[in-house]
Parts: C-alpha cells; sequence; structure tokens
C-alpha cells in the first residue's frame, strides 16, 4: 500500500534534565518553554513512499510541532525516534511498540496518508497506541492536502491529549501549562458493553428466578419460560443503554456490582430479620437488587470513577463481607451461615455495608489500579486458604465452640495478613507515573467523527460507507485487539 507514515511517542519529560525524547534542538519546530517545570514530550519521524506529495510530510511534523506547546507537548528530537525505529522495516503495530519500549513511553501515535478511491482524494488514518497494547484509529478523507496536513495534525494533538487526560487515572482533567488544564477531549469511554451485556443478562435470570420464588411459583413450566424472560430482559436493556449512552468499563462494573451486591444485602437483611426460605427471602433480594442497581446507575451518572476505583469498592465490600461472617463465628462459636439463631446475619450485614462505605471513600483519596487491586485480592484469598488448611484439624471430630471460634479467627487474621502484604508488596506498582498500569489495558479508538473512546480488545464491528471501486457499498471490518480485518 502506497503510504505516508507520521510516527510520534509521549513521554512525561523533565526539561531541567534532558533524557531521551529530549526536546527539539535549535532550528527544530518549537521546544518547549523554558520556564515550565515538566511537559509532555513528542519524538515525531515521517516516511512516505513516492506515491504521496513527500512535502507533506514536513507539513504534518510542522503543523503537528507548532501545536502541541499550547497543549503542554513538545516535539523531540527526531534523531532518538530514528534510532529507536531502527529497522523496524514496515511500520504498523510493531513499530510503534518498538518506540515506545525503547524510548520507554507510555503511547505512540501514527498518522497513514494513502490515495484515496476517487481522483485526487487523500485518505488519512491516525492511530494511537498504548504501551503496544492497545491501538486505535481515526479515519477521514479530503481532496485539500493542506487540509489534511491540519486535520491529521489536529486529529493527533487530540488523541494525545486524550490519552494523556485518562491514561494516568486521574478523574480530573491533565495539567495544563500554567495553571490551566486540557480536560478531555471526547465522550466517555464505551468499552463495558460487553461485561455490561453479560452481567445483566444473568441479573435478569437472577431476577425472574427471584420473582417466581416471591409467589411461591414451583411448576418449571412456568419458571423455564419466565427465566427466558428475564435473560432477554437483561440484554435488551443492556444493548439499549449502549446504543443511547456510552458505557465505560467503569461504569459497567459499578452498575452490575450495584445490582449483585443489592441481592446480597436483601438476603443477608431478610436472614437477619428471621426468613427462613425463598418465599421470604425472594421479596427483600429483589427490594436490594432495584435499590442497588439504582444506586449504580446514579453513582455511574454522576461519578467519573475509574476501574481501579470500582475495583477498590468491590475489594472493600467483599473482604467486610467476609470478614462480618468470620468475626460472627468467632463470637458466636458457630459454623458460618449455619447457625440456628438469625444474629449470624446481621454481623455480615454490617461488615458489607461497612465494606462498601470504606471502599467508596478510599476510592475518593486512593489512586489504585485494577490490577494492583487484583493482585492484592488474591494475597487476601492465599492468606484465607493458608489459614483455612493451618486451621482445618480444630473442626474435625466433634468441634466444640471455642474450636469454632479459634478457626474463625484464624481465618481472619490469616485473611488480614494476605492483604497487608499484598498491599505492601504492590506499593509501588502503580508509580511509574500511574500510565502503564492505567493505560496499558485499554484501547483507545478515535470513531470517524474524531471522538476519542477508551475500549477493551475485543471483537468490534467496524463499518466504512466510503464506497471504493472493490466495494461500491462500502467495507465490513472487524476490530480485534491491535487488527483490523476489511473484506
Amino acid at each position: 500500500m502506497r503510504a505516508e507514515l507520521l510516527l510520534a511517542a509521549a513521554t512525561t519529560l523533565a526539561l531541567a534534565t534532558p533524557v531521551r525524547g529530549r526536546t527539539s534542538p535549535p532550528g527544530e519546530p518549537d521546544g518547549p518553554a523554558e520556564d515550565e517545570d515538566t511537559t509532555l514530550g513528542v519524538a515525531v519521524v515521517v516516511t512516505s513512499d513516492p506515491g504521496v506529495e513527500p512535502s507533506l510530510r514536513e507539513a504534518i511534523r510542522a503543523e503537528l510541532c507548532s501545536a502541541l506547546p499550547a497543549s503542554g507537548f513538545a516535539c523531540a528530537s527526531p534523531d532518538d525516534v530514528e534510532a529507536a525505529l531502527g529497522d523496524a522495516g514496515r511500520a504498523g503495530p510493531d513499530a510503534l511498540a518498538r518506540v515506545a519500549e525503547r524510548l520507554e513511553i507510555p503511547y505512540a501515535v501514527a498518522v497513514v496518508l494513502y490515495p484515496g478511491a476517487a481522483e485526487g482524494q487523500i485518505d488519512a488514518d491516525v492511530f494511537l497506541q498504548v504501551r503496544g497494547r492497545a491501538t486505535g484509529i481515526y479515519r477521514g478523507a479530503t481532496d485539500d492536502a493542506g487540509e489534511i496536513a491540519d486535520t491529521a495534525a489536529d486529529t493527533a494533538e487530540e488523541m494525545l491529549r486524550d490519552a494523556a487526560a485518562h491514561g494516568f487515572g486521574s478523574s480530573a482533567p491533565a495539567p495544563g501549562p500554567g495553571d490551566g488544564g486540557f480536560g478531555p477531549v471526547a465522550p466517555p469511554a464505551d468499552d463495558g458493553v460487553i461485561d455490561l451485556t453479560i452481567s445483566e443478562t444473568l441479573q435478569g435470570i437472577a431476577v425472574a428466578y427471584l420473582a417466581c420464588m416471591s409467589f411461591d411459583i414451583q411448576d418449571w413450566r412456568i419458571i423455564g419460560p419466565t427465566l427466558l424472560m428475564g435473560g432477554g430482559t437483561g440484554l435488551a436493556a443492556a444493548l439499549l443503554a449502549d446504543y443511547y449512552l456510552p458505557i465505560g468499563m467503569a461504569d459497567a462494573e459499578l452498575v452490575a456490582g450495584g445490582g449483585w451486591w443489592g441481592i446480597l444485602e436483601g438476603v443477608l437483611l431478610a436472614k437477619t430479620l428471621g426468613a427462613g426460605d425463598m418465599t421470604g427471602l425472594a421479596p427483600w433480594s429483589l427490594l436490594g437488587w432495584s435499590l442497588g442497581l439504582g444506586t449504580g446507575i446514579t453513582l455511574a451518572a454522576t461519578l467519573d470513577l475509574t476501574t481501579g476505583d470500582v475495583a477498590l469498592t468491590n475489594s472493600a465490600t467483599a473482604w467486610g463481607t467476609f470478614a462480618g461472617a468470620v468475626i460472627a463465628g468467632t463470637i458466636l462459636g458457630s459454623d458460618i451461615f449455619t447457625t440456628d439463631t438469625d444474629y449470624d446475619y446481621a454481623i455480615p450485614f454490617a461488615g458489607l455495608n461497612a465494606g462498601l462505605v470504606s471502599g467508596i471513600v478510599a476510592s475518593l483519596f486512593v489512586d489504585v489500579s485494577r490490577g494492583r487491586m487484583a493482585l492484592i485480592d488474591l494475597s487476601g484469598v492465599l492468606g484465607v486458604l493458608l489459614g483455612a488448611s493451618l486451621g482445618t484439624p480444630l473442626i474435625f471430630e466433634s468441634p466444640d465452640e471455642n474450636d469454632k471460634r479459634w478457626y474463625s479467627a484464624i481465618m481472619l487474621v490469616s485473611a488480614g495478613t494476605g492483604l497487608t502484604l499484598g498491599a505492601l508488596l504492590t506499593a509501588g506498582m502503580d508509580e511509574d507515573d500511574n500510565a502503564a498500569a492505567m493505560a496499558a489495558a485499554a484501547m483507545v479508538e478515535v470513531e470517524p467523527s474524531g471522538d476519542v473512546s477508551l475500549h477493551i480488545p475485543v471483537p468490534r464491528p467496524w463499518f466504512d460507507p466510503r464506497p471504493t471501486r472493490s466495494s461500491p457499498t462500502g467495507h465490513l471490518g472487524l476490530w480485534l485487539g491491535l487488527a483490523q480485518g476489511t473484506w
């Protein structure tokens, strides 16, 4: 394919100490101002084949470099980028990943120009890649070479700004020159539709079953179709929500968590109040589900949370529930959730709500990635397993209440120890500007309209309506990770 390529890679640079990705030497378009403390450096290299006007290379580079300082970026020396690119060969995701890896930077951008289907038309693709694990695309076409240079440079700048604003894990706008800020360039992410669809389908089935139990319906000739209707309703609701609203991963996890935790809240409250069978539990579970789902939707619509914030909240809720359960066993000297009294369930109910509130509050002050939370949770689970194995001899051969108390206490201490060690051992995980941990799992996609969104690398349909000689009606494609297929 005849094409012209512009590679750009961004990293945080301290101007007082030039490093790899240093700012432009004298004579290069606009290096950063000397009075600024920190800026985002952008390394640019332009290549082209004879099919595209060579002057566009310098035009795009000059346009981009002249616009970047106003947004807090600066062009780095092209020698560093060329050295990092090395013998990568044909430009593509591998080349972008190599630039990002060798320069130790989180982002890489590519602008590709190629002759369009119509005579004299120039097409442009702008890609953004995050640590070699994610990519996105903006697609535009024009027959004006000057316009394509402006559009390509402006789009690359917007993509870098958006990545900087979102990739560092901050819900606030990224800091700009002086006291200003960039602000997000694009609407919220729409990468949560898959998670939301799966969760709401399962919740629809669960809610349908609870509804049947509320009316003491035991006939599976009625229950079966009701479950199918519930699952279909949940699926339709998720797809309609995605159609009208951009659903991000954090939004999907927040809404799903609200529903599931609400169901558990209802069960624990019902058991605390004396409900003994499903007919008594189901109405309370439905009430808890509706309140939890409504709360999750409200928080998702009003708060700009990251996936790390939601993971922290969910983890705190889960461990609060577990702590309440084992504390109940420690106090009462009875098996968890198997005592004849209802007081067992009041303590886990209190633990669930204490964990939920503490998780929400902690997420407002602690910036943590979802990956780090997963490692902390894993450490806690390993602690529980170790404690359970150490205490197993206590519950064999007709254990008394004291044996059960000690067993619960051992699990509580081992879980707390595991969580503490996990938090300490992963303390430095998110300190690399928080960019790698927060951005590496995200895919940045710039739609044909120019809007930027984030989504996970799952199969996504893509359609280009512009006619070509081979396909007069357009192209149907599929996004999967770093690959785009067109038929």
